[in-house]
């Protein structure tokens, strides 16, 4: 065997050695990167458990507010619109179980159209003492 053979074959050696070497650490740090992917996604117990309160929170309050906007009796401020409203709504009740199938849709749409307005009215009421107190506190 000649040196220069010799030489030839480490140096081949040495290259199927290095590429070894480098498919295993890109194969480590393949691992290592999943792994660490991996953490990133695990939530800590306590996170877990703050996150789902908020969530619960969140659908609660977006069921309020369904349940708010359905209710049939609004809830107004001034308590003597909130009565006259009530007393109104009992009177539509009552003048809709005495009359016919075919009127009473119509009947139903004028008395809250009629609510309707005394809800607006109070708004505007409202809105109108609050800007006195700002433009006295001026």
């Amino acid at each position: 065997m000649s040196q220069d053979t010799l030489t030839d074959s480490l140096i081949d050696l040495r290259e199927r050695v290095r590429e070894k070497r480098i498919r295993a650490f890109r194969a480590l740090r393949g691992m290592l990167k999943i792994i660490g992917v991996w953490k990133q996604h695990q939530k800590k117990p306590i996170i877990g458990r703050f996150q789902r309160a908020v969530r619960r929170l969140m659908i609660a309050r977006y069921w309020c507010k369904i349940a708010y906007n359905k209710r049939r009796y609004k809830n107004i401020a001034n308590p003597r619109a909130s009565k006259a409203i009530y007393r109104l709504m009992m009177l539509v009740r009552m003048k809709l179980r005495n009359t016919s199938a075919g009127e009473w849709r119509a009947k139903w749409r004028r008395a809250s159209l009629k609510i309707r307005g005394v809800i607006a009215i109070q708004r505007v009421v409202k809105f109108e003492r609050t800007e006195k107190k700002i433009m006295k506190q001026l």
